[in-house]
């Protein structure tokens, strides 16, 4: 029956990152809660793997209180600088697991902001996975990135 379940969070997953649909990107957030850490695991790869598209379902996650644990380090390594007050607040949560996640999703945000800044790379635009979006830049290396000199 889990492998069921599973299939279904992929194919809800698939359908939610070519289709935009809202209630098939909520399969995954309601999975978040599952008994089974298994799904739990799954919904969450899945949803860090899209990254900011990702972010309002982790904000819902954040507010509906599902597995904090897990959901604070994830609004950390989706860079979801719009929920860093709401990982500053849950830091003083008196569950250590909580507050010790949102410090986790804070130093990555954190971690993210200095490498960005420390590399000596600007970035134009990042191209969502699978490859850039503008047609012009196919083929040519990674024309989205340029060394500062």
């Amino acid at each position: 029956m889990q492998l069921l379940r599973a299939a279904g969070l992929f194919g809800a997953n698939a359908v939610w990152r070519t289709t935009g649909l809202r209630a098939a990107g909520r399969t995954l957030v309601n999975a978040l809660a599952s008994p089974d850490p298994n799904l739990r695991t799954i919904a969450g790869i899945l949803l860090v793997r899209a990254g900011q598209k990702a972010e309002p379902f982790i904000e819902e996650a954040i507010h509906r209180q599902l597995n904090l644990p897990q959901v604070l380090v994830m609004a950390g390594d989706i860079g979801a600088k719009k929920l860093e007050p709401e990982l500053r607040k849950f830091a003083e949560h008196p569950d250590p697991k909580v507050s010790g996640a949102a410090r986790d999703g804070l130093r990555i945000l954190a971690a993210q902001k200095s490498w960005i800044e420390n590399s000596g790379i600007s970035v134009r635009h990042r191209p969502r996975r699978g490859g850039c979006p503008h047609p012009p830049h196919h083929g040519r290396g990674r024309p989205w990135l340029r060394e500062h000199g």
